[in-house]
């Protein structure tokens, strides 16, 4: 008497071997997904944390970067005025982090009515999110 254990097990259909291959692909997908997510959280955080640590050297000399924005300003050069919305970008950043933006939103005011007439870079101010 050979029972069951001779009785070979019924192979899966085509249609089983499909399903079977497209659950494999989607967990490879779903894993890939949640790995680039991973990474990206990663790669945000150390670009925050590399900010801040600019912010911090930057607190040091923020009267030399006004100066400095002003100059370049000056200079009527549009490679000059994407240098300074980047030093005014940072004062404002900072201002924002020390809870204070009073200081740079009166100086920025002031900078902005003086250069009114200086269309592009106004424009550059408005693009970069720089407000009075």
């Amino acid at each position: 008497a050979t029972g069951d254990r001779g009785l070979a097990a019924p192979g899966r259909t085509a249609a089983e071997l499909w399903q079977a291959a497209g659950d494999r692909k989607a967990a490879r997908d779903k894993a890939e997904k949640r790995r680039r997510r991973e990474e990206q959280a990663r790669e945000d955080a150390a670009r925050t944390a590399a900010y801040a640590r600019h912010l911090d050297q930057f607190a040091t000399r923020t009267e030399e970067a006004w100066r400095e924005a002003a100059a370049l300003i000056e200079t009527k050069r549009p490679g000059d005025y994407d240098r300074a919305v980047t030093l005014l970008r940072d004062l404002q950043a900072l201002a924002r982090r020390q809870g204070d933006l009073t200081v740079f939103t009166g100086r920025f005011g002031e900078l902005r009515t003086r250069h009114q007439r200086k269309p592009s870079l106004l424009e550059r101010f408005d693009r970069a999110g720089l407000s009075p």
